[in-house]
C-alpha cells in the first residue's frame, strides 16, 4: 500500500518538466545576481516547505516539495539539485467560496437578527460582524484545491522556469520566490535579455517601451520566412532552422478594448481570411509552430506580447511510456530539449532584431508586401 501511494503522489508530480508538453513561464534574477551559497539555499527551502496546515484567516497556502513526489516535503527520496538545476514542485493549496452562496448566507444570517430584534434595523457594525462570522465560517468548511507547478532554476545561467502561465499564479509566485531566497525575477523576454542588450542588438530607443509591436512584427515576419525556401531559414552562425505554422493563428491590431482580433484554425495556416487580415494591417499576437533544428522537431505556441510558450511538445528520444532507470539522466535531457528551443527562437528573434536595424529591412519589407498582395496569393 505505501509504495502504491508513492505511485500515485508521483503521478500527481508528473507534469510538463518531467513528462508530456510543457507550458511555462520564463524569468531571469534580477540584476544577474549570482546564486546564494547552497546552505543557506537548503536552509530556506525546508523553512519554507509546503505544511499542510489552513490558518482559519487563509484563502491560500503555499510551499515547495519534491519535484518527484509531492507528498515527499523533507526531500528524503530525492534531493532538490540535479547538475547545475535546481528542481522543486511548488504546491498552492486554494480554498474559496462561491460568493453567491455567501451572499445568501449573509442575507439569511441578517434576517434572523432582525426578527430577534423585533424588526429593528441593522447597524454597520452588526453587518460587517455578520458578513465576518459568515466568511469564517464557510471558508473554515471549504475545502481546499490544491495545484502543483514545477521550478526548474539553473544555478549557472539565473534563469528560472515556473510551469504555468496564469497571471495570479505567476505574480504568487515571484513574491514567494522573493520570501524564500531574497531574490527578485524579472520575466525574462528576447527584448530584454542580458546579452542581445550587451551587443547593442535592442530595439529602437522610440520604440523600446511598446514591446508589443515587436513580439507581433516578429511573428509576422517569421509567418512571412515559413513561406520561403520551403520554410527553411538561414541563421548566420547556426544554419538552417526549419519553421512551419501549423493549425491556428491568432492575429490582432490594438490594445485593450480597442481590441480587434481575427482566428484562424484549420490544417492550412495560410488561409484567405489570415492574409486578409494582414493587408488590414492586423499582425499575428499567437500562433502554433513546427521548429526543425538539426534532426530534432518541436511543436509549440508562442505569445507574441509577452514570448510566452504554450504546450510545448518536446522531440521524442525514447519510448515515454517506458521506465527508464536514470531518471536524472533523463531529466538532464528534457531540461536540454526545452533550454534549446527557448535559445533557438532566441537566436531567431535577435536574427530579425538585426536585420530590422539594418539596410536589408527595406528589401525584406518589399518582399513581404509582395508575399501579403492578393496578386501574388
Amino acid at each position: 500500500m505505501k509504495s502504491q501511494h508513492a505511485k500515485v503522489a508521483r503521478e500527481v508530480a508528473l507534469m510538463g518538466m518531467q513528462k508530456g508538453n510543457l507550458t511555462c513561464t520564463r524569468f531571469q534574477i534580477d540584476g544577474g545576481r549570482p546564486a546564494p551559497p547552497l546552505d543557506f539555499i537548503d536552509r530556506q527551502i525546508r523553512k519554507f516547505v509546503f505544511k499542510d496546515f489552513f490558518p482559519v484567516n487563509e484563502e491560500r497556502i503555499m510551499g515547495w516539495t519534491s519535484m518527484d513526489n509531492v507528498l515527499d516535503t523533507e526531500f528524503e527520496k530525492t534531493h532538490y539539485m540535479l547538475g547545475d538545476y535546481l528542481l522543486m514542485g511548488l504546491r498552492m493549496d486554494r480554498r474559496s467560496v462561491p460568493p453567491a452562496l455567501i451572499k445568501i448566507r449573509i442575507l439569511a444570517e441578517e434576517q434572523k437578527l432582525v426578527a430577534k430584534n423585533k424588526g429593528r434595523k441593522l447597524t454597520k457594525d452588526q453587518r460587517e460582524s455578520i458578513r465576518e462570522a459568515v466568511r469564517m465560517e464557510l471558508m473554515e468548511n471549504a475545502s481546499p484545491i490544491p495545484t502543483i507547478h514545477e521550478v526548474c532554476w539553473s544555478m549557472s545561467t539565473g534563469n528560472v522556469l515556473f510551469t504555468s502561465l496564469a497571471d495570479k499564479q505567476v505574480q504568487e509566485f515571484q513574491t514567494f520566490f522573493r520570501d524564500c531566497f531574497e531574490l527578485n525575477l524579472l520575466p525574462h523576454t528576447p527584448w530584454t535579455d542580458k546579452d542581445i542588450k550587451k551587443n547593442n542588438k535592442i530595439l529602437p530607443e522610440e520604440e523600446s517601451a511598446n514591446v508589443t509591436v515587436i513580439g507581433r512584427e516578429f511573428l509576422t515576419w517569421l509567418w512571412f520566412k515559413s513561406a520561403e525556401r520551403n520554410g527553411t531559414i538561414l541563421v548566420p552562425e547556426i544554419g538552417d532552422i526549419g519553421i512551419s505554422f501549423l493549425r491556428r493563428l491568432v492575429l490582432a491590431a490594438g490594445e485593450g478594448e480597442y481590441a480587434e482580433s481575427v482566428i484562424c484554425q484549420g490544417r492550412h495556416s495560410d488561409l484567405k481570411e489570415g492574409m486578409e487580415a494582414l493587408r488590414q494591417g492586423k499582425k499575428v499576437s499567437e500562433a502554433r509552430i513546427r521548429l526543425a533544428r538539426n534532426t530534432e522537431e518541436w511543436e509549440f505556441t508562442l505569445k507574441a506580447d509577452t514570448f510566452q510558450f504554450q504546450s510545448i511538445a518536446l522531440p521524442v528520444k525514447s519510448n515515454p511510456d517506458e521506465e527508464d532507470q536514470d531518471n536524472g539522466g533523463r531529466m538532464l535531457e528534457r531540461i536540454y530539449l526545452i533550454e534549446t528551443v527557448f535559445q533557438t527562437m532566441d537566436q531567431l528573434f535577435t536574427h530579425f532584431l538585426e536585420m530590422r536595424n539594418s539596410g536589408r529591412w527595406k528589401k525584406e519589407t518589399i518582399r513581404m508586401a509582395n508575399w501579403v498582395s492578393p496578386s501574388t496569393n
